[in-house]
Parts: C-alpha cells; structure tokens; sequence
C-alpha cells in the first residue's frame, strides 16, 4: 500500500491515479490514459487487454447485496439491489427516488412498475411503443 504526496491511496500500485486506486495482479497491461478529475477510486486488473476485473459485493445467504447512488443529502436516491433467497426467488430490483421502478427476476422475467412479473416483459402502467411489432407479438390489456 502506497499514500502519495497528494494522499492518494494505492493498494497494489505504487503511482495511485486517484484518492483510492486498487490494482490486481495480471502481465502486461498499462494504466489507463486519462481519469476523470470527479473519479474517487479505480479498481482495474493489471492484466492484459481480455483480461476481466470483477468487484464482488457479498451478503448472507439470505440477505442483500446494495448498491447506492446518491449525493450528501441522499445516499440512496438510486438504488440497485440483488436479493439472494436460500428458496430460489433471486432478485435484482432498481429503485429511483423512494420507489423501486423495475425487478428482474431468478427466471428472468422483468416487470415495470410490478415486483412480480409473470411474463418476460410485464409493464404495470402506460407504455410507449415505437416501430413495428414483429410476429407473435401479443398486447393483453389486462
């Protein structure tokens, strides 16, 4: 671990590009060329360019993995939010202001406006369709 002049911090590089820098192991690879001057941590594989890098956030077997979007005065005005069920009723669901505004779930059926969708596309409210539909479409009024 490495705290610049500027009080950068980097874990596995020794020339942090922002506050929080975290670098994985991998051959060959570079940094990036620019960072947005508004970027407050990087997380990259040193790696090679098919290389992936991966952030895990990790619950209880039964608990939720949250992911908040916000500013000073609203940590959680966006929200994204996998829920793992030991039951199999996996879910990730989307929240925008103080309500959540899409879920997909476990079978990979997704609802708009509708926490259990029972189709592949189920919107609960007005929807706005431009284009042609193809063959098989079916609009149910329900």
């Amino acid at each position: 671990m490495r705290i610049d002049s500027s009080g950068n911090v980097g874990i596995g590089t020794t020339s942090p590009d922002c506050k929080l820098t975290v670098a994985g192991s991998g051959s060959g690879g570079v940094n990036p060329s620019t960072i947005s001057s508004n970027t407050v941590a990087t997380f990259r594989r040193t790696g090679g360019v098919s290389h992936n890098a991966n952030i895990s956030i990790l619950a209880g077997t039964s608990g939720a993995s949250i992911l908040n979007f916000g500013d000073r005065d609203n940590e959680d005005a966006g929200i994204i939010t996998y829920t793992h069920d030991s039951g199999g009723s996996d879910t990730m669901a989307f929240t925008v202001g103080t309500s959540e505004k899409m879920r997909i779930i476990n079978s990979g059926n997704v609802g708009i406006g509708t926490s259990r969708p029972s189709s592949k596309l189920q919107v609960s409210g007005d929807a706005y369709v431009t284009g042609a539909f193809g063959q098989g479409v079916a609009i149910a009024n329900k």
